[in-house]
């Protein structure tokens, strides 16, 4: 039973915004996921150019950490990929000097 005290406009007023902001969220949503999108190819863009590359690269971050770098640096330097997606210290030593 309604309560007739209670206006029914009083009701439709936040059941209205909650839709617009609900859509707006869809929207934004939408938006960030096909970003993610483009990211991720992004990536796979470069991954597959690293793995392909024939030029010795180090990627190193703004601590001169190693980020990344190409297979043809492992013929230099005696890396070791951990493969994970967190920040982490790889492992360096100059061939050269370990012979």
């Amino acid at each position: 039973m309604r309560n007739s005290n209670i206006p029914t406009r009083s009701w439709e007023r936040p059941k209205e915004e909650l839709q617009s902001v609900n859509e707006e969220l869809h929207t934004v949503n939408t938006e960030l996921n096909s970003k993610i999108d483009e990211l991720d190819r992004a990536n796979s863009d470069l991954r597959n150019l690293f793995e392909s590359i024939q030029i010795a690269t180090v990627l190193l971050d703004g601590e001169l950490i190693i980020h990344s770098f190409t297979p043809a640096v492992t013929t230099i330097f005696n890396l070791i990929s951990t493969g994970g997606r967190s920040p982490n210290r790889k492992s360096c030593r100059d061939r050269r000097s370990a012979a």
